[in-house]
């Protein structure tokens, strides 16, 4: 698919979705194209975008209403961590390793989660020390952020 053909994706879609389902589209327009959106004829669509990839991040979490679940903490500048994480089937924040604090949003959506474990995957170079203790005050029953350097895929969601 390029930038201006999304017939194979369309067809894809229009095959293998759930009668009744919905395409989630994750990002603004200059991530996924209107283009694509309006490829998708008669089929339910609802687009997840927020202000920046920190507000869009936040805005995916809360449609998939995970509270009370582990969750794994990447940066937000590279994709290695969060790609390797994905397969465990746990959310995902993403945070911005440039700063030393998480941002208000962060911190507001943080607080209500009743968050089981923190998972900080990478170095220190992928989520500052700083960062990694800002989490600590939101995962519940005395647990801590961990910083996690193990295979991920070796992490069975839910345990």
């Amino acid at each position: 698919m390029n930038g201006d053909n999304y017939s194979d994706a369309i067809s894809y879609i229009a095959a293998n979705l759930a009668s009744g389902g919905t395409v989630y589209i994750l990002g603004s327009e200059s991530a996924v194209s209107s283009l694509f959106e309006a490829g998708l004829i008669g089929i339910s669509c609802k687009r997840l975008a927020g202000s920046s990839r920190y507000m869009t991040n936040l805005d995916i979490l809360n449609e998939a209403g995970m509270s009370g679940k582990d969750i794994f903490v990447v940066t937000g500048t590279g994709f290695a961590d969060s790609l390797s994480s994905a397969s465990a089937g746990l959310p995902i924040l993403m945070v911005d390793n440039s700063k030393t604090a998480l941002k208000n949003s962060q911190i507001k959506w943080l607080k209500p989660q009743n968050i089981r474990n923190i998972y900080v995957l990478g170095e220190e170079a992928s989520v500052n020390a700083s960062l990694a203790k800002a989490l600590k005050p939101y995962c519940t029953k005395g647990c801590k952020a961990h910083r996690w350097l193990l295979k991920v895929g070796d992490h069975q969601a839910g345990g």
